[in-house]
């Protein structure tokens, strides 16, 4: 299960390359050693492509339902992976962006099958950030 993890973490964050229908970061990133927080647009919060802020009110979504039947993990990895492929943003709030979803990344991949109470819990108060940093 470890060595499924780390191959699907590698899926997605490599996943992020230019194809016909995605961004380019124009340069090579580092993703697995990236170390940086958040921050705002001189004071001000980035504008985010609507894919985006789609993907993360699922996200949020998700992590509210009680159904027992979801494998709530495997959904939340699904729809973390469409937020990358639908990606349209460019330039320094592009890379707000993905300082913000990599962190987000490590969270739903260290999520426990069924996830518990205080696991959910951390996640929602983790996606609420989110407007905090992008609108």
């Amino acid at each position: 299960m470890k060595y499924f993890c780390v191959l699907v973490m590698f899926s997605v964050l490599f996943s992020c390359q230019p194809t016909e229908n995605h961004h380019s970061h124009g340069k090579k990133e580092k993703h697995l050693e990236n170390t940086n927080k958040v921050v705002l647009n001189n004071g001000k919060k980035w504008i985010a492509d609507s894919t985006t802020t789609l993907g993360i009110n699922n996200l949020t979504q998700i992590t509210k339902m009680n159904d027992s039947s979801l494998n709530m993990k495997d959904t939340l990895e699904a729809e973390f992976k469409l937020i990358f492929k639908r990606c349209t943003m460019k330039g320094p709030g592009h890379d707000q962006l993905h300082n913000y979803l990599l962190p987000l990344n490590k969270k739903i991949q260290n999520l426990n099958q069924p996830p518990s109470e205080q696991e959910l819990n951390d996640l929602q108060q983790y996606l609420v950030q989110y407007y905090n940093y992008f609108e």
